[in-house]
């Protein structure tokens, strides 16, 4: 089950000192190599089992736990459909609530619910439970994700009980109502990020990325596969989603065997209106360390430990994944990026930007909450990726400002990196945010009256937000630079008594108003009123959804509108009954300005510039 507590692995530190590889005798191939068959990878594995072994009697009867940890035990255009916080235009992410033409989608407590918002109705509709019928233990899964295509709704979670990802599609008919339609199980580990979604949805694409720890004593296991759930109590046996010598390993790191190789990280591209939910992956070996980055065309996946350097050379591996899964590339590289936010395909330049301190955790459960050493910019050519014998060289790393603290935040706006840092439940004490030109070499300092949790875009500028020490929560805006000049604080909106209700991406949203100056318009982020409450981030426990408005560059309070959480009665939860991906999301339907909080949808409207309350609707099931 998903942990509360975190123990953390050693820290490395790689600092950016990523230099080129000595040159070798064999040319440099355009992708990385695979395994030419079966016996190859036989040898390989026994060589790494070796590896695993010894390791594993050098750390008997030894527990190490260093790094950081948390202090307590925590739980973990105005179309109507575009409500989404999305990271990349045209590349959908998993979440919570989504909407067709006429209704909003809500995925809340394992279960499914339609309200029909067409002709300014807000009315509930229907529900069915997130599971397949019959399954009689429906608690070892966590449902985490919707993605809904057309008249497809397609939920994903993590099954314990069957060791995958659980994905179940549904079929959502004109009136509302709601059918099961099947259910498969994809090989791999518990997916959970503090930070990331799991699933992206691309032009009818599922493209999920899994890890998959890898025995190499019995491999053949490991492989990336799909099983489709027969009856309540049966699942089929595994269809193989790669081949055996389909999976991309670099030449050094199979050259030179190492326990430290024991993740196959899998992409796997689904058909989600194919008739057999027809699947394909592909896979790479690397570490336990990850990150990755969707974009339209490809997936990245960061992985430590793998590159070809030794202490002072470059250590990890960057890899490249093309979404028709064919022309793996990867560069090795050092650093550790702390999130997707972390990495920018720029097609302009055509560049990849990425993010690194000198030391992470990786993006695995709450690694992306945990950061520190030296921080810079990788500026990587994209005709840089190859077969992953060369190294970025060092000067394409610029060295930046490092902020203190080890909670960073990261976000790329236009033609700007902004960062910042702070530690939990003390981010008040790193009261800046340090902005980067992506097409020059400095970087600026702003300083704030409050600490950083959240960095957005609002337009052409960003949003800075975070409490100030004193139990407010402030909005800064930050004017970037257009051209030559300097970026510099914009307007700051003070919030009394108030932290913010949800770390999640999604949770904020800006809707631009496009008949004013750029960046006019509309924000609103859940918020969290009783300070006590240690967990206000982490696990949807958003009190209120407060909205800020721009006008003419200067921030103003709308107000909010409040959850009637003292008035909830019993669900009868069976499933997912932890809210780890949260419960409160703004969204904008068009001219509409509506609420999601926990089980209730809540509707306001503007007048002279404030928030009022128009009505709400309790979706909530009957225990």
């Amino acid at each position: 089950m998903r942990a509360g507590l975190i123990l953390a692995g050693s820290l490395v530190v790689a600092g950016c000192t990523a230099v080129e590889a000595q040159s070798s005798s064999k040319s440099l191939s355009t992708s990385v190599p695979k395994f030419e068959s079966v016996e190859a990878i036989e040898a390989f594995a026994e060589e790494v089992a070796k590896s695993q072994r010894a390791q594993r009697r050098e750390m008997e009867n030894t527990i190490t736990v260093t790094g950081a940890r948390l202090e307590s035990a925590v739980p973990l255009e105005d179309g109507a459909t575009d409500i989404t916080n999305n990271q990349e235009a045209g590349v959908d992410e998993g979440g919570l609530v989504k909407a067709t033409k006429d209704f909003l989608v809500v995925l809340r407590r394992g279960r499914i619910f339609t309200i029909r918002h067409g002709d300014n109705a807000l009315s509930p509709t229907d529900q069915i439970n997130a599971f397949a019928p019959g399954d009689d233990n429906p608690g070892d899964t966590w449902y985490d994700e919707m993605l809904v295509d057309g008249n497809t709704i397609i939920t994903i979670g993590y099954s314990y009980g069957n060791s995958g990802t659980e994905i179940s599609r549904f079929k959502l008919a004109s009136d509302g109502s709601l059918s099961y339609q099947d259910t498969h199980y994809l090989t791999s580990a518990d997916y959970y990020s503090s930070r990331n979604y799991a699933s992206r949805l691309i032009d009818g694409q599922l493209v999920m990325y899994a890890p998959i720890p890898m025995n190499w004593g019995d491999w053949r296991t490991s492989l990336p596969s799909v099983r489709k759930r027969l009856d309540p109590a049966t699942v089929g046996e595994p269809r193989k989603t790669v081949t055996a010598t389909q999976l991309h390993i670099p030449d050094h790191l199979r050259e030179n065997p190492s326990w430290q190789t024991n993740i196959l990280h899998s992409v796997t591209a689904c058909d989600m209106r194919s008739e057999d939910f027809d699947c394909e992956s592909t896979a790479v070996v690397g570490s336990w360390s990850r990150n990755f980055y969707i974009t339209g065309d490809a997936v990245y996946v960061w992985t430590s430990g793998a590159g070809v350097g030794g202490e002072t050379e470059a250590r990890d591996l960057l890899y490249r994944i093309p979404l028709d899964l064919d022309n793996v590339q990867a560069v090795s590289v050092s650093g550790y990026p702390v999130d997707q936010f972390s990495f920018k395909q720029d097609a302009e330049t055509d560049n990849l930007f990425v993010v690194v301190r000198g030391q992470g955790l990786g993006g695995a459960m709450w690694g992306g909450e945990f950061s520190g050493g030296n921080t810079a910019l990788l500026r990587l050519p994209m005709d840089s990726f190859a077969d992953g014998s060369r190294a970025a060289p060092m000067g394409r790393y610029q060295q930046l400002a490092s902020p203190e603290g080890y909670r960073f935040q990261n976000r790329f706006v236009g033609r700007h990196l902004l960062y910042a840092a702070g530690d939990w439940r003390d981010e008040s004490k790193s009261n800046a945010v340090y902005v980067a030109p992506l097409d020059a070499r400095w970087v600026e300092r702003i300083s704030l009256p409050h600490g950083v949790t959240r960095l957005d875009a609002i337009g052409p500028d960003a949003i800075a937000i975070g409490p100030n020490g004193e139990g407010e929560l402030g909005f800064s805006s930050v004017l970037l630079a257009q051209g030559t000049g300097a970026s510099r604080l914009g307007s700051t909106e003070m919030m009394g008594a108030a932290r913010e209700g949800e770390n999640r991406s999604h949770a904020f949203f800006f809707r631009p108003d496009r008949s004013g100056s750029p960046g006019d318009g509309m924000m609103a982020l859940p918020v969290q009123l009783e300070l006590d409450d240690e967990r206000y981030e982490f696990l949807g426990s958003a009190s209120a959804m407060t909205f800020v408005g721009r006008k003419n560059q200067k921030l103003s309070q709308m107000g909010m509108v409040n959850a009637s959480y003292d008035t909830a009665r019993p669900d009868g939860c069976q499933a997912s009954c932890v809210d780890w991906y949260g419960n409160a999301r703004p969204i904008f339907l068009g001219n509409r300005i509506l609420a999601l909080m926990g089980y209730e949808l809540i509707e306001g409207t503007v007048d002279d510039g404030a928030i009022t309350e128009m009505r709400r609707v309790d979706f909530a099931p009957q225990e």
